[in-house]
C-alpha cells in the first residue's frame, strides 16, 4: 500500500512538473513570438515613414538648393580645415549648449562646425547664443517633433545625414571619371579607386604624374606643383580611353550589368534587393 502512494505521488509529481515546464516553455516562446511581432511591426512602421518623408531628404533636393549651394562656398572661403557637422531640431538645444560651452574653451573649435538646423527655432537660437557658428538650415517637417532611437523619424535623420554627406563629397571629391571629362573645375581630392589596370594603386597614380615620393622617402615639390599646374588647366594626360576600358573600369562595368540583370528578373529581382551588398561580395573578382 505504501509502494503504491509513492508511485502515486511519483506519477503526480511529474504530471504536474512536466505541466508547468510545457506551460513555461510556451509561454515563454509566445512571449518572444510577440516581441518579435511588435519588434516587425515597429521596423515596418520606421521604414513606411522614411519612404512617405524621403523626398524632403533626398539627394536632389540638397544638390539643387541655393542654400547648399552657398554653404559649398562658404566652406571653400572660410573652412582652410575639415568642418565637423552636426544635425539637431529645437529639442536638442539643451545638450547642444552644453557641449558648445565645453567646445568653446578650445581654440578655433566653433569655427569649424556647422550646425544643421531642422526647425526654425533651432536656427534662431543657435543664431543669436553662437553667433559664430555657421549654420545650414534645412526644415524638416517630419523631424520637428521628438523621437528615439529606432523610430521613423530617427531613421530619417540617418538619411538626410547619409545625403548631405554625399552632396558633400560630389563637390568636394571626384572619383576617376573626371579625367575622362573636359576637366574643367579641378577637385580637391581625386579618387581612383576603380581606375587600375593591373599593379597598384600607386603604380597607377604614377602613370597619371600623380606620384609625389621620391625614391629616399622625401616629397618632390616639383612633381606636386605640376600636377596641380595640369590639373587646374584641365591637361591631365590619360592613357586609357571609355572604348578601351582599364581592367578596374572593365570589372566596374562587369559588376553593374551583373547586379542590373539580376534586379530585371520579374518577382526574385524584388526579393534579391535587400541581399545585393552580399551577392556582390560573392561574385567579387577583384584581382
Amino acid at each position: 500500500m505504501k509502494e503504491l502512494r509513492n508511485f502515486i505521488s511519483t506519477v503526480f509529481d511529474l504530471i504536474f512538473f512536466n505541466r508547468i515546464s510545457l506551460i513555461s516553455f510556451y509561454s515563454f516562446w509566445f512571449l518572444v513570438g510577440i516581441l518579435a511581432l511588435r519588434k516587425s511591426q515597429n521596423a515596418l512602421s520606421a521604414v513606411q515613414y522614411v519612404k512617405s518623408n524621403s523626398d524632403s531628404v533626398s539627394l536632389d533636393s540638397i544638390e539643387s538648393s541655393p542654400e547648399f549651394e552657398r554653404l559649398i562656398k562658404v566652406l571653400d572661403e572660410k573652412y582652410p580645415r575639415p568642418p565637423a557637422f552636426f544635425l539637431l531640431n529645437q529639442y536638442a538645444l539643451n545638450m547642444t549648449d552644453n557641449f558648445l560651452c565645453n567646445t568653446a574653451t578650445l581654440e578655433g573649435a566653433h569655427e569649424r562646425f556647422v550646425f544643421v538646423t531642422l526647425d526654425e527655432v533651432a536656427r534662431d537660437k543657435i543664431s543669436k547664443r553662437w553667433p559664430e557658428i555657421q549654420i545650414f538650415h534645412w526644415p524638416t517637417p517630419s523631424l520637428y517633433k521628438p523621437f528615439s532611437f529606432a523610430e521613423g523619424a530617427y531613421q530619417t535623420i540617418y538619411l538626410l545625414r547619409s545625403n548631405l554627406a554625399l552632396a558633400l563629397i560630389k563637390n568636394v571629391t571626384y572619383s576617376w571619371e573626371w579625367m575622362f571629362s573636359d576637366q574643367s573645375n579641378p577637385p580637391y581630392l581625386l579618387q581612383l579607386d576603380c581606375e587600375t589596370n593591373g599593379g597598384t594603386k600607386l603604380m597607377q597614380l604614377g602613370r597619371y604624374g600623380f606620384h609625389f615620393v621620391n625614391p629616399d622617402g622625401t616629397c618632390n615639390n616639383e612633381k606636386i606643383f605640376s600636377a596641380k599646374s595640369r590639373m587646374e588647366n584641365g591637361t591631365v594626360e590619360v592613357q586609357m580611353t571609355k572604348t578601351l576600358p582599364s581592367w578596374g573600369r572593365l570589372q566596374f562595368k562587369l559588376y553593374w550589368y551583373i547586379t542590373e540583370y539580376l534586379l530585371w528578373i520579374p518577382v526574385f529581382g524584388e526579393y534579391l534587393r535587400p541581399y545585393l551588398a552580399l551577392a556582390g561580395f560573392i561574385l567579387m573578382i577583384t584581382i
